[in-house]
């Protein structure tokens, strides 16, 4: 038997604009991250914005619900929908942008201003590729992503083959190319228009 709440979340989320199985599908996940029924129906104000985005967006239902649970949880939606934003304002489509978010939340700890610098960064680099098969580099330092690029390319090292060892942690990378990372971007400094931007 479906307790009072639940059919109360159900309900409000309907209104929201989800049919009763994306409904449900959503609650599912909320019980997956352990919220609470009142804690959600409280949040109305956090989840409705993100239905009504993520539904004209044409979103995946696995996405959104992902989405929102993580502005329950952690982030604010504002924080997701702005990232989201800035993403397609910079040309990448529904399937890069959901791609370079789900297995990526850290990046919603980023402000418009950082994000919009890392894009122009990779976009005017041609290396738009190489955030979609490891978007960890939209997370770490752009002076450090711009170091240890250059350190590829002066080591002839295919940035595309080694894009998981481009984005490693510093231990590990310190380990595999011999160098620190303060070092590293004290050897190759960020162009100043990057700076400034």
């Amino acid at each position: 038997m479906i307790n009072k709440e639940k059919f109360t979340l159900k309900i409000m989320l309907q209104k929201m604009g989800l049919t009763e199985q994306e409904s449900i599908l959503l609650i599912d996940k909320f019980e997956e991250y352990g919220f609470k029924y009142e804690r959600i129906i409280k949040r109305k104000n956090i989840i409705y914005p993100m239905i009504d985005y993520f539904k004209k967006c044409d979103y995946s239902n696995k996405f959104m619900n992902k989405m929102i649970s993580v502005a329950i949880k952690k982030y604010s939606a504002k924080k997701i929908l702005n990232v989201d934003k800035v993403l397609k304002n910079n040309n990448y489509n529904i399937k890069e942008r959901e791609n370079i978010e789900f297995n990526n939340t850290e990046i919603f700890n980023q402000n418009k201003e950082t994000l919009e610098k890392k894009l122009c960064y990779y976009n005017e680099n041609n290396l738009k590729q190489i955030i979609l098969k490891n978007p960890k580099g939209l997370v770490i330092s752009l002076e450090l992503s711009h170091a240890r690029i250059e350190l590829f390319k002066r080591k002839k090292l295919s940035l595309h083959a080694n894009v998981s060892k481009l984005f490693e942690d510093n231990t590990k990378f310190k380990y595999d190319f011999g160098i620190n990372s303060e070092n590293l971007k004290r050897m190759y400094p960020l162009p100043e228009k990057y700076l400034k931007k």
